[in-house]
């Protein structure tokens, strides 16, 4: 991998809140592949068949921007990589209209008001979120991250250079043909993977704009071990959905219960569907709110 680095800085809407985001995507780092220091994000990315890190943090002097540098990224690939960040950290959100909308529930209020622009932490590609909502299919998330940094240091192509970022994360290449039950995922997990992963490199299973949403979530669930929350979770991170909501989502449920809102079903999804179109904005409010009180 090239020494050399090319450095630019990416502008947002503000508010933004880089520290609620570096904090979730540090409590989900897997090993080998991504890792957070003090102000800074870094992780292997891959585009096609090149490879290399990239490096995030918040830009000098209070502009509206965060400073990125790619390492192993040629000229020729930076527009690509340039769009798959602003994706990433959902720069191109506009905050203020989505925290006027959120702010209209009045359970929801307090907490927008007291963190307005909050971002969706998307994951690098779409097939990445995949892995990490089968693997985090009814374990904790450290759990879910301890068993992707051992898939990722078995079947993730190796970057050179040293230092502690080593591995790309595995895409469905590398687990189309693999028995990784052996890395503590059960039978019926390591198969959903197997089985996502043909679907991908067989195109049965599309993540480029293709097929309608909902085309997309019956391809999806079609899947053997791919239920609502895991759909749900990949539109969400690897996809960018703004409305988006994995309501099965233990955190999510407790964070409902805990702010008051109806117990009953139905009643419920009635007042989440007030959230609308910005139902995944809420989720990522709820899952803060639920980190926050333990």
């Amino acid at each position: 991998m090239p020494a050399r680095s090319l450095t630019l800085s990416l502008a947002y809407h503000p508010p933004f809140r880089w520290d609620e985001l570096l904090a979730f995507l540090g409590k989900r780092a897997v090993r080998g592949v991504e890792e957070v220091n003090g102000q800074a994000y870094r992780r292997s990315i891959s585009i096609g068949r090149a490879a290399g890190i990239v490096e995030i943090r918040p830009e000098s002097g209070g502009a509206n921007a965060v400073r990125v540098s790619f390492a192993g990224i040629g000229p020729a690939l930076l527009g690509q990589a340039v769009r798959r960040v602003r994706r990433m950290l959902d720069l191109d959100a506009d905050p203020l209209a989505i925290a006027a909308h959120l702010k209209r529930d009045k359970r929801l209020r307090p907490l927008v008001t007291d963190a307005p622009g909050m971002r969706l932490p998307l994951t690098w590609d779409p097939f990445e979120a995949v892995v990490r909502a089968v693997l985090g299919q009814q374990i904790s998330v450290a759990g879910a991250i301890t068993i992707a940094g051992r898939l990722a240091e078995r079947y993730g192509r190796p970057l050179g250079g040293g230092g502690t970022i080593t591995r790309v994360f595995p895409g469905p290449a590398e687990l189309a043909g693999t028995d990784i039950s052996s890395l503590g995922v059960p039978a019926s997990r390591a198969r959903t993977l197997v089985a996502a992963s043909r679907a991908i490199l067989n195109g049965k299973l599309r993540f480029d704009g293709t097929p309608k949403p909902e085309e997309l979530e019956n391809d999806l669930l079609g899947i053997p071990g791919i239920g609502p929350w895991s759909a749900h979770y990949i539109f969400l991170r690897g996809l960018g959905e703004p409305d988006a909501f994995p309501e099965s989502d233990l955190g999510i449920r407790k964070a409902l219960d805990a702010l008051g809102y109806p117990s009953q079903r139905a009643q419920r999804r009635e007042a989440i569907a007030l959230l609308s179109p910005w139902r995944g904005y809420a989720a990522i409010y709820f899952w803060k709110a639920m980190t926050a009180g333990g």
